[in-house]
């Protein structure tokens, strides 16, 4: 299924105040947009905003990436990439899909971002529902105006998607972007996935929930090496984020189950 960033009925969203990072309530403000797009995306249940939203979701998401927990998650994808089996960080190519802000800039990694509204000047635009995934000589493809075009299939080392999945309003399109990532990695490559406790409690109670979402991602061609409960809440001892450290399988891929939340 094919996804537009298309124009939609235009909507007013939460004002973003001046200096969000240093004012507690105004971050309140940019969850709660955040929140507000999240909530219209499932009504319309494709991947369709307004220029408006787009521009909310620019300002908010670095701000998402500024809270403790996500520096967290970071640091445990930085250290996964550390890990056995892994290229030298110098040879290395990564992926980083719905990067917003550019977190894995300046390791030494060879990295191609790309997010629908870029928050760093070297994260390309571009949709990860749209862009080409083909045979080529390079990483990426570029229009005239600087918008990710294509990326080379089996091209990375690694492929990174933090909080990607559950932007995504269906579990259909979810599949279609594990397919996605699965073709740009090459052969025995990592996908480094994260996604909040939304999906699932980390107590045994949420353990049912988040062994149906591993089948899917199993299903998708993609085994676990490695999970971790990461990140906590200023104030809170409890984990705010499951993060997997999963492999490529050469296996066949299931068409079922498909990565489902809390629709």
């Amino acid at each position: 299924m094919a996804c537009l960033v298309q124009a939609a009925p235009e909507e007013d969203l939460p004002e973003l105040l001046q200096g969000l990072l240093q004012n507690k309530s105004a971050r309140k403000d940019a969850f709660a947009s955040l929140d507000e797009i999240h909530r219209r995306l499932r009504e319309r249940r494709e991947l369709r905003l307004t220029r408006e939203e787009l521009e909310t979701y620019r300002h908010c998401a670095p701000i998402v990436g500024s809270k403790d927990w996500s520096k967290e998650t970071v640091s445990w994808i930085l250290n996964e990439l550390r890990s056995e089996g892994m290229p030298e960080w110098t040879e290395l190519c990564l992926l980083d899909v719905g990067s917003s802000y550019g977190a894995f800039f300046g390791h030494g990694f060879n990295v191609v971002a790309l997010d629908l509204a870029p928050a760093h000047p070297e994260v390309l635009e571009g949709d990860f529902l749209q862009v080409e995934v083909a045979e080529a000589k390079e990483l990426r493809k570029l229009d005239g105006a600087g918008r990710l075009l294509s990326l080379k299939a089996g091209g990375f080392d690694a492929v990174v998607m933090s909080l990607v999945l559950s932007f995504l309003p269906t579990p259909a399109l979810r599949r279609e972007m594990l397919d996605r990532a699965r073709r740009c990695l090459r052969t025995g490559g990592a996908l480094l996935l994260v996604e909040k406790t939304s999906l699932a409690p980390t107590d045994r109670t949420g353990t049912s929930q988040r062994q149906r979402f591993e089948e899917a991602l199993l299903a998708a061609g993609f085994q676990s090496r490695r999970y971790a409960a990461v990140g906590r809440l200023e104030g809170d001892r409890r984990p705010h984020a499951h993060a997997w450290h999963l492999k490529r399988t050469e296996g066949p891929v299931l068409p079922e189950p498909l990565p489902r939340f809390k629709e």
